[in-house]
């Protein structure tokens, strides 16, 4: 008992520094070591089990795209909110084609996975042309596609 009163101030910063030191270390493996371990996706797929998309429509999709007589070929993948259309085309198929193969995409999707779901589309040709590949992209915010096109030599002049 006599060594503690006579060390009470050395006793009482050695607690204060326990207590301290093993909040920070509580608050440290809360914020960045349980993150590591979560879905990586954090929070963004609340509500993906209100608007799933099955392979029957991805297979509709499908056959209405390669119905199209300048398609090839067609794959489908999704990733988290993210639905990658993979489009192969005949090399004389010009933009205006694409557009509405875009367009029949997005008309195959109700207005509720579109509003969930980002498109991206990539185009892309039989032979290396001028125009592709093409990627277009269309956020579930936005109502249509963005497309970006085959930047050649003759355009970084």
């Amino acid at each position: 008992m006599k060594f503690i009163k006579n060390h009470k101030v050395v006793i009482s910063l050695i607690v204060i520094y326990v207590i301290v030191f093993g909040i920070i270390g509580f608050c440290f493996t809360k914020v960045f070591l349980s993150s590591n371990g979560g879905n990586k996706y954090g929070n963004r797929l609340n509500g993906i089990e209100n608007v799933q998309i099955t392979d029957l429509r991805f297979n509709s999709v499908k056959e209405k795209i390669l119905g199209n007589k300048n398609t090839n070929d067609t794959y489908f993948g999704l990733t988290g909110r993210i639905i990658k259309i993979f489009i192969e085309v005949k090399s004389e198929t010009d933009e205006l084609t694409v557009q509405s193969l875009l367009n029949l995409i997005l008309d195959n999707f109700t207005e509720e996975e579109k509003k969930f779901y980002d498109f991206e589309v990539f185009v892309t040709s039989e032979k290396d042309e001028e125009l592709y590949p093409m990627i277009a992209y269309k956020h579930c915010n936005n109502s249509s596609f963005t497309t970006t096109k085959k930047v050649g030599k003759e355009n970084e002049k």
